[in-house]
């Protein structure tokens, strides 16, 4: 875990055994919170993934120079692109394998935070099997990039014979240059909360700024479940839509994803319900129901069974919460 920035203030059941090192900005002397108020704070973090790789394509001026010139074409309306490092360099597609899975992951067990692009939501309960997925691709992602590393000063002398008069020596950095290109950082942070106001001010101004701060934490909170919500559909509607078109399509597709994908999301729907929704445990139930037994080989099998599979999913898409999807 040498790659996660973590916090050392009490944030919940369970979570401080699992977070260390983060001086988290916080204000003491906390206001008095109301008996048996749930504040999202108390059930969710926050969490920030970055991943860095260079992608190794360039655009050559000199020869987009020259095309434009070749072809009496006025600057802008073309340029040359290439690519410095072979797309077949097998440490480079692991590397961007572990990016892929690593995001993907990343992005199925947290949730939107507002309006803020680099970091998201992440329910306590799932910060367990969030470290125990993101770290392990952490490490491979990290042993990959030093096989790239090795095998770097190889690749350039190849691609002199593949870019021809294309290649240039200036396009290649030192290999310590090219390492501070590649990296991850995980950063788990306390969702913030009205509570820490201890400023000196008078009442009215402070009841302002907890008040104005609860809106917004409550806009949080809708953004967080819109999230779920949203992605739920998208992959219901998903199935619903390759079953519906299976027998009138010439080369009809179906995948085991098509059907892990929505178990996955009764999953995070499990442990990402910070608020006991109800209605999100009620659909939970119906998703885990209506796959029970289904795989993509029984449902090429049989039309029966994908003409039922079919009507549960529209059934739970019917019941889905109206959020403006």
């Amino acid at each position: 875990m040498n790659n996660v920035r973590m916090v050392t203030e009490a944030m919940g059941s369970g979570k401080s055994d699992l977070l260390t090192d983060i001086n988290a900005p916080h204000i003491d002397a906390p206001l008095v919170q109301a008996p048996n108020e749930i504040n999202l704070s108390d059930r969710v973090s926050l969490v920030k993934l970055s991943i860095s790789l260079p992608n190794f394509n360039k655009v050559d001026k000199s020869a987009t120079t020259e095309l434009l010139h070749g072809k009496n074409a006025k600057a802008g309306v073309a340029r040359v692109n290439k690519s410095i490092i072979a797309k077949e360099m097998e440490a480079l597609k692991a590397c961007r394998n572990c990016k892929t899975e690593m995001y993907n992951n990343h992005i199925l067990l947290t949730q939107t935070y507002l309006d803020n692009v680099g970091w998201r939501t992440l329910c306590n309960e799932m910060i367990p099997r969030y470290i125990e997925t993101i770290c392990p691709l952490q490490d491979s992602f990290n042993a990959r990039k030093e096989e790239f590393f090795i095998e770097y000063q190889w690749m350039r002398e190849q691609m002199k014979d593949k870019l021809g008069d294309l290649f240039k020596e200036s396009d290649y950095p030192h290999i310590d240059e090219l390492r501070s290109k590649f990296g991850t950082t995980l950063s788990i942070e306390p969702m913030p909360n009205h509570g820490h106001w201890g400023i000196d001010m008078s009442n009215d101004i402070c009841k302002e700024l907890v008040n104005d701060f609860k809106k917004r934490m409550g806009k949080a909170e809708d953004v967080m479940y819109k999230d779920i919500w949203s992605r739920l559909h998208e992959r219901l509607t998903n199935m619903s839509n390759r079953l519906g078109e299976y027998d009138t399509k010439d080369n009809p597709q179906l995948y085991d994803t098509m059907v892990t994908h929505i178990t996955d999301m009764a999953d995070v729907m499990r442990h990402c319900n910070p608020m006991n929704d109800p209605s999100m445990d009620l659909a939970r139930i119906e998703i885990l129901d209506a796959m029970n037994g289904i795989t993509k080989d029984g449902l090429k099998q049989s039309r029966s069974l994908r003409e039922e599979t079919k009507r549960n999913v529209d059934s739970i898409i019917a019941n889905l919460p109206s959020i403006d999807i």
